[in-house]
Formats: C-alpha cells, structure tokens, sequence
C-alpha cells in the first residue's frame, strides 16, 4: 500500500485517503490532501466567495462545494442571528411603513383634486347661475321699462 503525506496537515496516509485538488497534485504525490483537511481550510477562509490556493502551485484547489443547512435550537439563539433577526425585521417594519406612507399620499391627491373638481363645477354652476339671473334681471327691466312706457 503507497503512502503519502497531506500537504495540509502532514499526516501520512494512503493514497486512497488523499485527493488531488491542484495540478501539483496530479504531478506528484507530495502534494495530495485530505478532503477533511481541505474542508477544514474552506471553512477557515476568510473570503466566503473565494476558494484557498494550494501554498505550493498557487493555484485554486479543484472542489465542488455543497451546502448542508441543518437547523437547531442553538443557532436561532446565537447573538448573530438574533442580530439578523432584528434586521429583517427592522427591514419589514420599513417596508410597511413607507407602504403607508406612499397610500397616505395618494388618498391625500385624490381628495385634494376630487375638491378642485368640486370647487370648479361650484364655480362654472355658480357662473351660470350668475348669467341666469343677469338675464332675468334685464327681462325684468324690460318689462318695467315697458310698464312704465
């Protein structure tokens, strides 16, 4: 059985243990890791978007990255997610809150030119009516002028 040792922790193991993740790895045994090693640098990295380079050929190690979401008790009652909490809801709040806003505006517009409307058929009523008796004032002097003839 060919050992090998991991180039991260450097602890010998079988080649069967160890991967290849860069190309200095395809080339040669020395460099070979173990997948929990390489976990464990991933996880350690302090840019999430980011994979880590092998120290050697500096290029990115070759992994394909799955998600396990397990959910418990403790993790809804660490600080950081209640901070998160908070914020989702701080974000909620304001999202209903300028939602009230914005229909406060626009019942605000409509009953403003619902009266404008108002006030100017007032106005073109009280127009007409104006003209209306302006005529049937000088029908009544007319009249009294005729009367008085």
């Amino acid at each position: 059985m060919a050992l090998a040792r991991c180039s991260l922790c450097g602890r010998k193991d079988s080649l069967r243990n160890l991967k290849s993740a860069c190309r200095c790895g395809k080339k040669s045994d020395d460099s070979r890791i173990h997948k929990e090693c390489l976990a464990q640098r991933i996880h350690e990295n302090e840019d999430p978007d980011s994979l880590p380079r092998c120290e050697r050929c500096g290029d990115q190690y070759d992994v394909s990255v799955s998600y396990h979401f397990a959910l418990s008790w403790s993790s809804f009652s660490s600080l950081r997610s209640l901070g998160h909490a908070f914020e989702f809801i701080v974000v909620i709040v304001m999202v209903i809150m300028c939602g009230f806003v914005l229909l406060t505006f626009q019942r605000t517009h409509q009953q403003r030119h619902a009266q404008q409307q108002q006030q100017q058929h007032y106005a073109a009523n009280q127009r007409a009516d104006d003209d209306v008796f302006a005529v049937r004032l000088v029908y009544f002097l007319f009249a009294l002028t005729l009367c008085l003839v």
